[in-house]
Protein backbone atom coordinates (compact mmCIF):
# COMPACT_ATOMS: atom_id res chain seq x y z
CA UNK A 1 0.00 0.00 0.00
CA UNK A 2 1.39 3.39 -1.03
CA UNK A 3 1.56 6.18 1.54
CA UNK A 4 -0.25 9.41 0.74
CA UNK A 5 2.01 12.42 0.42
CA UNK A 6 0.78 14.92 3.00
CA UNK A 7 0.79 18.62 2.33
CA UNK A 8 3.32 20.76 4.13
CA UNK A 9 0.58 22.93 5.68
CA UNK A 10 -1.11 19.89 7.22
CA UNK A 11 2.10 18.76 8.92
CA UNK A 12 4.00 21.94 9.79
CA UNK A 13 2.30 24.84 11.57
CA UNK A 14 3.30 27.79 13.75
CA UNK A 15 6.59 28.19 11.96
CA UNK A 16 8.84 30.99 13.15
CA UNK A 17 12.26 32.10 11.98
CA UNK A 18 14.69 34.20 13.99
CA UNK A 19 17.39 35.72 11.80
CA UNK A 20 20.87 36.34 13.13
CA UNK A 21 23.66 38.55 11.91
CA UNK A 22 25.15 36.44 9.10
CA UNK A 23 28.01 34.30 10.35
CA UNK A 24 29.41 32.05 7.66
CA UNK A 25 26.47 30.26 6.07
CA UNK A 26 24.23 30.36 9.17
CA UNK A 27 21.12 32.47 8.50
CA UNK A 28 19.13 31.90 11.68
CA UNK A 29 17.09 29.49 13.76
CA UNK A 30 13.61 28.07 13.27
CA UNK A 31 10.93 26.55 15.43
CA UNK A 32 7.73 24.80 14.37
CA UNK A 33 4.85 22.68 15.50
CA UNK A 34 4.83 19.22 13.96
CA UNK A 35 1.35 17.78 13.35
CA UNK A 36 0.00 20.12 16.01
CA UNK A 37 1.47 17.94 18.74
CA UNK A 38 5.25 18.28 18.91
CA UNK A 39 7.27 21.49 19.22
CA UNK A 40 10.63 21.40 17.43
CA UNK A 41 12.99 24.26 18.08
CA UNK A 42 16.56 25.42 17.49
CA UNK A 43 16.66 24.12 13.92
CA UNK A 44 19.51 25.94 12.18
CA UNK A 45 19.03 27.21 8.63
CA UNK A 46 22.19 27.50 6.54
CA UNK A 47 22.72 28.60 2.96
CA UNK A 48 24.84 26.26 0.87
CA UNK A 49 28.32 27.54 0.02
CA UNK A 50 27.19 28.47 -3.50
CA UNK A 51 24.13 30.29 -2.08
CA UNK A 52 21.68 28.46 -4.35
CA UNK A 53 20.07 26.15 -1.80
CA UNK A 54 19.55 25.69 1.92
CA UNK A 55 20.40 23.09 4.53
CA UNK A 56 18.82 22.50 7.91
CA UNK A 57 20.58 21.14 10.96
CA UNK A 58 18.78 19.69 13.93
CA UNK A 59 20.13 20.38 17.43
CA UNK A 60 22.73 18.19 19.03
CA UNK A 61 24.68 18.21 22.26
CA UNK A 62 28.26 17.41 23.15
CA UNK A 63 28.35 15.27 26.28
CA UNK A 64 30.94 15.64 29.04
CA UNK A 65 32.99 12.83 27.48
CA UNK A 66 33.14 14.62 24.12
CA UNK A 67 30.58 12.43 22.35
CA UNK A 68 28.16 14.37 20.12
CA UNK A 69 24.56 13.14 20.35
CA UNK A 70 21.44 14.22 18.49
CA UNK A 71 18.62 15.69 20.54
CA UNK A 72 16.07 14.88 17.82
CA UNK A 73 15.99 14.39 14.06
CA UNK A 74 13.62 13.08 11.39
CA UNK A 75 14.01 9.38 10.71
CA UNK A 76 12.64 9.53 7.17
CA UNK A 77 13.92 11.45 4.17
CA UNK A 78 10.33 12.42 3.30
CA UNK A 79 9.70 14.21 6.60
CA UNK A 80 13.14 15.81 6.51
CA UNK A 81 12.37 17.24 3.05
CA UNK A 82 8.92 18.46 4.17
CA UNK A 83 10.46 20.27 7.15
CA UNK A 84 13.23 21.75 5.00
CA UNK A 85 10.74 22.96 2.38
CA UNK A 86 8.48 24.56 4.99
CA UNK A 87 11.41 26.37 6.63
CA UNK A 88 12.86 27.48 3.30
CA UNK A 89 9.50 28.79 2.05
CA UNK A 90 8.94 30.66 5.31
CA UNK A 91 12.44 32.17 5.22
CA UNK A 92 12.11 33.30 1.60
CA UNK A 93 8.68 34.83 2.26
CA UNK A 94 9.95 36.63 5.35
CA UNK A 95 13.03 38.05 3.59
CA UNK A 96 10.96 39.28 0.62
CA UNK A 97 8.72 41.26 2.99
CA UNK A 98 11.65 43.34 4.28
Amino acid sequence: MKKKMMTIASIITELSFTPIRPRGTLLGFCSLLYRGELFLGNIALHATSDGKDFKIYFPDKILFNGVRTHIYYPVSKEISEIIKQAITDHYLTQTRER
